[in-house]
């Protein structure tokens, strides 16, 4: 199947991370040992990779490049609901869709309620923590992830970089923050947020007046050992230390989707939480909506 590699290298040159889910799927799809001569019964594909000790996940994985190797490079016709391996296809994904349900339906009794993260908020702005005061804020209100936490604190002169986000203060009431750098990014554009809470404000002057009013290249907010700011790839930890038992974005995200889950505005405050984060919001109820049951998701 090497033919099958080639055209990942050609066809997603282009798209570096794209490639490399595909080249590691095709790395589990190897070692599965289908012949050549096996990739053209759909019996027996089907029959290896149900066999396999991959997840629901990893095996819809490999069965879609299955279908890229048959189609683009064995130019084969395949009906994407007819077809045996679509058939298969669709059974993965429901079964895929109901371990996620089923996890998240446990997630559920072992988090911590919006009150208890808000509660750890507002104790750690008066413990003097007040990195930990603006992480949590950006998670609570924001909803955010990691990436958006990793910001540069400017004075009143706004910087205008393009390739960070960074923070201004303004007026001596607010803070200003400028997100140019983020996942979906590409897709939703740069997002400017006007921050007027007083103990944000002055956890940020007090980041801020810790390095002096040095501000020539702006203050991190997460700073290496070096005194540095960490790099985007090492922040999900540093975002992690700051919340409550550690439990980090991804949790704070799921908590948020339940606190607001069953009120009469829920679709209104989810159109918030999609434009903010930067998700569509039918991604958000069927990945992160913890309450969601398995047959409102599948039918």
């Amino acid at each position: 199947m090497e033919e099958l590699k080639d055209y990942i290298m050609t066809a997603y040159a282009e798209k570096i991370p794209t490639q490399k889910t595909y080249l590691n799927t095709y790395k589990q799809l190897t070692k599965l040992s289908i012949s050549k001569e096996e990739m053209d019964n759909d019996d027996k594909v089907i029959e290896k990779i149900k066999n396999s000790e991959y997840s629901s996940s990893s095996k819809r994985s490999i069965l879609n490049l299955i279908v890229i190797y048959r189609n683009r490079c064995m130019n084969e016709e395949i009906d994407k609901i007819a077809h045996p391996l679509a058939q298969y296809r669709e059974e993965l994904r429901k079964e895929e869709t109901k371990q996620k349900v089923l996890k998240k339906e446990q997630l559920q009794k072992e988090l911590p309620s919006r009150k208890k993260l808000v509660s750890y908020m507002n104790s750690e702005y008066d413990k003097g923590n007040y990195k930990n005061y603006v992480v949590n804020y950006m998670l609570l209100n924001y909803y955010v992830r990691n990436v958006d936490c990793n910001v540069l604190l400017f004075d009143n002169e706004n910087p205008e970089l393009e390739d960070c986000n960074y923070m201004v203060f303004q007026d001596n009431k607010s803070v200003v923050w400028q997100r140019n750098k983020y996942k979906t990014c590409h897709i939703w554009g740069k997002q400017q947020h006007i921050i007027s809470d007083d103990k944000f404000y002055n956890s940020c002057r007090e980041l801020f007046s810790k390095e002096n009013g040095n501000n020539n290249n702006g203050v991190p907010i997460f700073k290496t050992t070096k005194e540095t700011q960490v790099s985007d790839t090492c922040c999900g930890w540093y975002v992690a230390n700051s919340t409550y038992q550690g439990i980090g974005e991804g949790k704070y995200l799921k908590i948020n989707l339940e606190h607001i889950n069953n009120k009469k505005n829920t679709m209104n405050i989810l159109n918030k939480i999609s434009e903010t984060r930067g998700t569509g919001a039918k991604h958000l109820i069927t990945d992160y909506n913890i309450t969601q049951s398995v047959n409102d998701i599948l039918q």
